[in-house]
């Protein structure tokens, strides 16, 4: 099975990176697209990073101050996240599946795709937040058919999303913690 990683930020490649270790200890071909970053974590784990990567001062997308925001997009960032989109869709077509590591922007890019879909929401916690509210159009796309499975980083935030989504969303552990401890 050919699984594509796509991930948004450095936090989310060095979960990718971890899970897609773990998905070759069980026999799965994976590769990687981080969205933004240049994949450090993946290389170092030794996972196939596709396409030239680039780092922003950032870090990220869009979780940043208006100074941030202005200084991705004087960076390049915009159309850098467009021909990172263009490579996904590419790649995509040679993929059984698609894992998301992130948040909006990879949730929405795979959705469209219409390949079956497993995400991780590295990023929310409802330890942090109480009763999440997932940004548009998360909640919709997590809710879809086309996402497989949707897993969280902790069993608090699987609940309150199983209700709000009304599927099933499962903790089965946290790469970083796992990491840690293992």
């Amino acid at each position: 099975m050919r699984l594509l990683l796509v991930s948004n930020g450095h936090g989310e490649d060095l979960s990718g990176a971890l899970l897609a270790q773990a998905l070759q200890q069980q026999g799965a071909e994976v590769a990687a697209l981080p969205l933004v970053g240049d994949g450090t974590p993946y290389l170092t784990a030794r996972i196939p990073v596709l396409g030239s990567t680039r780092s922003y001062s950032t870090g990220g997308l869009g979780y940043t101050s208006a100074a941030g925001r202005w200084a991705e997009i004087l960076q390049g960032q915009v159309f850098y996240l467009l021909k990172r989109s263009l490579r996904l869709w590419q790649e995509a077509r040679r993929a059984d599946g698609l894992v998301v590591v992130g948040d909006v922007i990879p949730v929405l890019l795979c959705w469209l795709l219409a390949k079956p879909v497993a995400t991780y929401l590295v990023a929310y916690s409802s330890h942090y937040e109480g009763r999440l509210r997932l940004p548009w159009p998360c909640g919709a796309c997590l809710a879809s058919k086309r996402f497989k499975a949707v897993f969280s980083r902790d069993e608090l935030t699987a609940i309150d999303l199983s209700q709000q989504l009304g599927r099933s969303v499962q903790f089965l552990g946290n790469p970083f913690m796992e990491k840690v401890l293992g």
